[in-house]
């Protein structure tokens, strides 16, 4: 298997759909070079940054990684990586952990993994810095397993399969999963999942801040301050960029009319949808679908 696209195929509520790998062998290897947008999948991830530097964005917090540091992923963990310099280049994994566990009732599967995978909302990733030894022999197991992927060679199931045991192993014994898996629980990613949900269905509505607040039973105070602690932009923000997103797309591929464009996009006015639109893309929407035509 040699390494697959890397570019992501995101769902209504932010969710990857792209198969990882195949159903015989759930794991993919990828070289980005490039912005990847807010997206969460049911897999683990884990990344190398082969150069460069980065800034890895989770719900409950930002990280900037470098050369050599790397970063495991917990399932379910909605991200985001912005590239911070030129000739930026990641190594990533992304797998399913039936892989390392086999039998979803083995040892492996009840004792080593459920308990990290199943604690996403609390365990959402741990860094990986070079300097700690246990660490390094972790990075070295990505590089590793990711090589094996790249190379195809004979048998490298049994290489990747084996590397990415060996990390697990080096994670579960050295850090305090237990204790970590222990603490109260964030809600913090459950919330915005539902609420970026409510805003990928309903766009095209009259919404406000009170209705996408409800869609996670809180508050609009709540709703606010959720949407700044995990992805950095306010729920109103979030909405025009969404619609301006939908916008671009239905003019790139539809014969909509501009004015039946602003009403699927929520716009009740075509000069508010223009004047709007042409802040967004410096040009009009008639002028956007000349040129992407």
């Amino acid at each position: 298997m040699a390494l697959q696209d890397p570019n992501l195929y995101i769902g209504q509520n932010n969710r990857e759909l792209k198969p990882h790998g195949t159903p015989d062998f759930p794991c993919a290897g990828y070289k980005s070079q490039t912005y990847i947008q807010w997206h969460w999948h049911e897999e683990t991830e884990l990344i190398a940054v082969h150069s460069g530097k980065i800034k890895l964005k989770l719900t409950n917090g930002t990280y900037e990684l470098s050369a050599g540091d790397g970063v495991f992923i917990n399932t379910n963990t909605l991200h985001c990586i912005e590239l911070l310099c030129e000739g930026t280049v990641l190594h990533s994994l992304v797998f399913s952990n039936s892989l390392i566990y086999g039998s979803r009732y083995s040892v492996f599967a009840r004792k080593y993994v459920f308990p990290i995978s199943e604690s996403h909302q609390v365990l959402k990733s741990i860094l990986l810095r070079p300097d700690t030894p246990w660490q390094k022999n972790a990075l070295t197991c990505i590089e590793n397993a990711y090589c094996a992927i790249r190379d195809d060679n004979p048998g490298y199931e049994f290489e990747v399969r084996e590397n990415l045991s060996r990390f697990w192993y080096l994670m579960f014994i050295n850090t305090q999963i237990q204790n970590i898996i222990s603490q109260n629980t964030n809600n913090d990613s459950v919330r915005i999942k539902q609420m970026l949900r409510y805003i990928h269905v309903h766009y095209g509505e009259q919404i406000n801040v009170s209705h996408i607040a409800s869609a996670a039973n809180v508050g609009e105070r709540e709703c606010m301050r959720c949407f700044n602690r995990t992805i950095s932009i306010s729920p109103t923000q979030y909405l025009l960029k969404y619609r301006m997103g939908q916008a671009s797309y239905f003019l790139r591929t539809s014969m909509m009319t501009v004015s039946e464009v602003a009403s699927a996009c929520g716009f009740n006015n075509s000069c508010h949808f223009t004047k709007t639109f042409k802040k967004y893309f410096n040009c009009t929407p008639s002028e956007y679908r000349k040129k992407y035509k």
